[in-house]
């Protein structure tokens, strides 16, 4: 796994200044305005579809052909995307939210929530969007990408907002993260499938 890991890392290594120096604009350009926590989101979004370039070097180097030759077991490949995904979202949250509290310290507790709110709409894109890549590729996915941001946050605001209207707050605390989680592993299996059919 550790090995699979760091050779996502060897393949995007190269692009760290250009994602430093995007980073740095956005973020002179979102604290300037006084809308930091727009930054949070851009940055979460953009550490997150790093998930699609992965795939997408994948496929330029001719890494899915050598790593069938290599036999290597197909949950430890589609788990170490599933982590890699998480690693960018941390990444993410790290950069925007620590952006914010050098910003605006007092209002930790609004950008803590706004933090936690990110990485579950994040995790519920990467549900859908990473089966989506191994059956489909790059290129279709990315077509389907701005598809996925709109369908997620629009379904998620949606269901929020019917539930406090309902009073049913606790579900919205407690039952989001079951429903996040749940389509997490719904979707790791779901990707282990698929690959498994891709290599017959």
């Amino acid at each position: 796994m550790a090995g699979l890991l760091y050779k996502e890392w060897y393949q995007i290594r190269h692009s760290m200044k250009s994602f430093i120096g995007l980073m740095v604009v956005l973020g002179s350009v979102f604290c300037l305005s006084g809308d930091s926590l727009s930054f949070l989101w851009i940055t979460g979004i953009i550490c997150f579809s790093t998930i699609i370039t992965t795939f997408s070097l994948d496929e330029k180097s001719g890494w899915n052909m050598y790593e069938r030759v290599l036999e290597i077991p197909v949950k430890k490949v589609v788990l170490s995307k599933y982590i890699l995904m998480f690693c960018f979202i941390i990444i993410g949250s790290i950069i925007g939210g620590g952006v914010n509290l050098i910003i605006q310290p007092k209002l930790w507790e609004e950008i803590l929530a706004s933090i936690i709110v990110v990485n579950i709409i994040l995790i519920l894109m990467g549900s859908i969007m990473l089966p989506l890549l191994y059956k489909f590729g790059t290129e279709k996915t990315r077509i389907l990408f701005i598809s996925i941001i709109l369908i997620v946050l629009l379904g998620f605001s949606t269901l929020i907002q019917k539930l406090i209207e309902i009073d049913l707050t606790s579900i919205v605390v407690f039952g989001i993260p079951i429903i996040t989680l749940l389509s997490l592993i719904f979707s790791i299996q779901i990707s282990k499938k698929i690959y498994i059919n891709k290599r017959v």
